[in-house]
């Protein structure tokens, strides 16, 4: 059974792994599983409970931060400051849906390049 306490942390964290949510609530991944599913709680971006999501390390330099999409493109690299803004924003439009709204059939910038 969980306590008030448990089930708010659930509610609150839906993008959390369940085993990694159940280790932190001392309780079974079948259990937040189960409750996920009766109160119809969904995960719009899914996040392993380790580490900043959609960000990276650069192997050969410790300073520069790599930000990539879901489909693994790059977003843009940089500070760390700028890495957080950018991450922030992405997960901000994967949680109001903006990647599946309709695009601009014509747009006026359309052939707008960016990067090299």
């Amino acid at each position: 059974m969980l306590s008030k306490q448990q089930k708010q942390l659930i509610i609150d964290n839906p993008n959390l792994n369940a085993c990694v949510l159940a280790k932190f609530i001392d309780a079974k991944s079948q259990t937040v599983t189960s409750f996920r599913f009766r109160n119809k709680i969904k995960s719009k971006w899914y996040h392993k409970g380790n580490k900043i999501p959609f960000l990276s390390v650069r192997t050969n330099d410790r300073y520069a931060l790599d930000v990539y999409f879901r489909s693994g493109t790059l977003a843009t690299s940089g500070s760390f400051s700028k890495a957080i803004k950018i991450v922030d924003h992405l997960i901000w439009c994967i949680e109001l849906d903006m990647f599946d709204k309709p695009r601009i059939e014509n747009p006026y910038l359309q052939n707008l390049k960016f990067g090299g």
